[in-house]
């Protein structure tokens, strides 16, 4: 019996947790530090960005449908024009992190005519 198959599973995953965070923690301290640091400040609020985002359009699907359920047309067109603003910056944000929109027959057309390995 190896002395690996004595250690626990739990054990296991926070020593190989250990080796990660000692490997990784080099990106944020070394010589690329600072983009290190300004990248993952970016990153954290465009996460927080598209999370408010989400956040108002769910209180705009809420609103609109309230109002459809009411027969409200003044505050449909209120909804429809809030909504303008809200689908760019979702536009906007998906595209800025490379998330554009998926053409799946583009795509397998690309894959059919693309030269093969």
């Amino acid at each position: 019996m190896d002395a690996r198959d004595k250690i626990s599973p739990a054990v296991d995953r926070r020593h190989l947790l250990a080796r990660f965070w000692l490997t990784a923690s080099g990106f944020w301290r070394g010589r690329s530090a600072r983009v290190a640091w300004g990248l993952t400040v970016v990153l954290v609020l465009i996460v927080l960005l598209q999370l408010q985002v989400q956040y108002l359009l769910n209180y705009w699907n809420r609103h609109f449908f309230d109002a459809l359920e009411r027969r409200d047309a003044s505050a449909l067109w209120t909804q429809a024009a809030q909504f303008v603003p809200l689908a760019v910056a979702k536009r906007r944000a998906c595209r800025d992190i490379g998330l554009g929109t998926y053409d799946g027959a583009a795509q397998v057309a690309r894959m059919r005519h693309s030269p093969s390995d």
